[in-house]
């Protein structure tokens, strides 16, 4: 039996990509992660050793910690935020669990793209239609939480990322829904599911996936402020996939 404050990768699996997800912060040192440098989805790096600073960061979200093995740093950082007034637990078994659990995907951290002031950074065209929003769920949901979005003309895409120091998805070389998930080694069942009902025109649910998607447009004519309730729309996708994704 797991401690109270612990959270096995079986409980955990379920989590990852949910928008109610815990906070994962990885706090393995860094000559161990050099050894090893995968994570589990979403989660992103802190030194142990300044826990302090994850106070603003976190707010009132429940945090889960990630070492090595599972033991002291994991263990010690989930205490110290607790002590702080956090809900925190630290994984079970740690990223060796994690590694070794059936059907748990592990991030590249060189896939991932540095962040700036604690976030990635993603551009992307004007405009967006549904497999964009799909790249962009993917990114906020797996690779980054707090990924910045910029939206500009999709002939600027790839001048404005190289400019501000950005990631393109779209212009010349769009990045698509399964070119992301093989690059971050997101290869699921739940994940192939969303997919087939991007690409497959007569998968059943493609045609009123797009007809809500189509509906927002109109509802909400600004980019950005169609975002959220349009990663909406995939987070139930996604609840859903997880139960029903058969071959």
């Amino acid at each position: 039996m797991p401690a109270p404050n612990a959270i096995t990768p079986h409980d955990l699996l379920p989590l990852i990509g949910r928008p109610d997800c815990p906070a994962l912060i990885d706090v393995t040192l860094d000559e161990d992660f050099a050894a090893d440098p995968y994570l589990v989805p979403s989660a992103f790096r802190h030194a142990h050793t300044d826990l302090k600073s994850l106070l603003p960061r976190l707010g009132a979200q429940p945090a889960i910690l990630i070492c090595q093995k599972g033991r002291k740093l994991s263990q010690g950082a989930a205490a110290w935020l607790r002590t702080e007034g956090c809900p925190a637990r630290y994984l079970d078994g740690g990223n060796m669990a994690w590694a070794a659990f059936d059907g748990a995907a592990r991030l590249p951290a060189s896939e991932i793209p540095d962040g700036q002031g604690g976030a990635s950074l993603w551009v992307t065209g004007l405009d967006p239609d549904l497999r964009d929003i799909a790249c962009l769920w993917l990114i906020r949901r797996f690779v980054d939480r707090h990924a910045r979005i910029l939206f500009v003309t999709r002939s600027e895409v790839e001048a404005v990322a190289e400019r501000f120091r950005g990631t393109p998805l779209g212009g010349e070389e769009t990045v698509a829904f399964d070119r992301i998930r093989a690059r971050v080694s997101l290869e699921t069942p739940p994940l192939d599911r969303i997919s087939r009902s991007l690409h497959e025109v007569r998968d059943p649910l493609a045609p009123g996936f797009k007809a809500l998607y189509a509906g927002l447009t109109r509802q909400f004519p600004d980019d950005d402020a169609r975002l959220d309730p349009a990663l909406a729309l995939f987070d139930a996708l996604y609840c859903w996939a997880q139960t029903e994704a058969a071959p």
